[in-house]
């Protein structure tokens, strides 16, 4: 609290003249990485459609997490579930279900979000923990996001009910 205090220019115990409690402080915090990530995947996305905007996006997020890591922590602690349950958290994952629904015209491709979103999510951890060397991390990026996307371009035969 007192860095984020600091950073505002005021004492750590003028925040709670406005927040009751420090939890509060970090879900207001959360709500605003998820409000900054998803203008940053819009916008990036904007005026491309299928797997271009999808690759947009993606990039728009994993360049948020790493440029905002403290944010992107707030808000990765504050989604605790798929869907997210904040409102902010919520426009965020209905932006995926709607780029990877248009990939094949599947209708509502929940399923797919949460892959996407998954990969998305693991690919960021592993980069900000140093465990994909940065010399690799645009290409490993790159050839992840464009299989995955090819993948999900496809309408899954196991998502209409048949069976192996």
């Amino acid at each position: 609290m007192r860095t984020l205090a600091g950073r505002l220019g005021v004492r750590a115990s003028s925040l709670y003249r406005h927040f009751p409690d420090r939890s509060s402080i970090e879900r207001s915090l959360a709500v605003l990485a998820a409000e900054q990530l998803l203008d940053r995947m819009r916008r990036s996305a904007a005026g491309h459609t299928g797997e271009r905007a999808l690759s947009a996006a993606a990039r728009a997020y994993l360049d948020y997490a790493t440029a905002e890591p403290a944010f992107y922590e707030l808000l990765m602690q504050s989604v605790s579930a798929v869907p997210p349950s904040t409102e902010s958290s919520q426009a965020m994952w209905d932006f995926f279900v709607s780029l990877i629904s248009a990939l094949a015209n599947l209708g509502d491709d929940r399923g797919g979000a949460a892959a996407f979103w998954s990969f998305l999510h693991g690919f960021t951890v592993l980069v900000r923990a140093g465990q994909i060397p940065e010399s690799s991390v645009q290409q490993a990026f790159t050839r992840g996001t464009n299989a995955l996307i090819r993948g999900l371009s496809v309408p899954d035969a196991g998502a209409a009910g048949s069976s192996s």
